[in-house]
């Protein structure tokens, strides 16, 4: 299964794990979908938000990697170097809403 994080995940005790897909949709600056990123790459098995570090973003299908979320680059596609996408703000949006 994969998607967005829907709003019935976030809960007072922490991230509903059940609720959330396997794979969670990750967007480029432009707000495009860029691919996926596998949620135990985002989440302990508790539900409780990994620190921020290099991500892999997998395509379509899951079968190959396109990228990554890189902490305050966003996404790098494969074959550019982190350095080359300017720093800004990133946000995650996998915090309570």
């Amino acid at each position: 299964m994969k998607g967005r994080i829907p709003d019935e995940a976030f809960g007072p005790a922490g991230v509903k794990l059940s609720s959330v897909p396997d794979y969670i949709v990750a967007y480029d600056r432009q707000g495009e979908v860029a691919g996926y990123v596998a949620k135990i790459e985002l989440f302990d098995d508790k539900g409780a938000r990994r620190p921020d570090r290099r991500l892999t973003v997998w395509d379509e299908a899951l079968k190959r990697p396109v990228g990554a979320m890189v902490p305050d680059r966003g996404f790098v596609p494969v074959g550019a170097r982190d350095e080359s996408v300017p720093k800004f703000v990133v946000e995650s949006h996998v915090d309570d809403p």
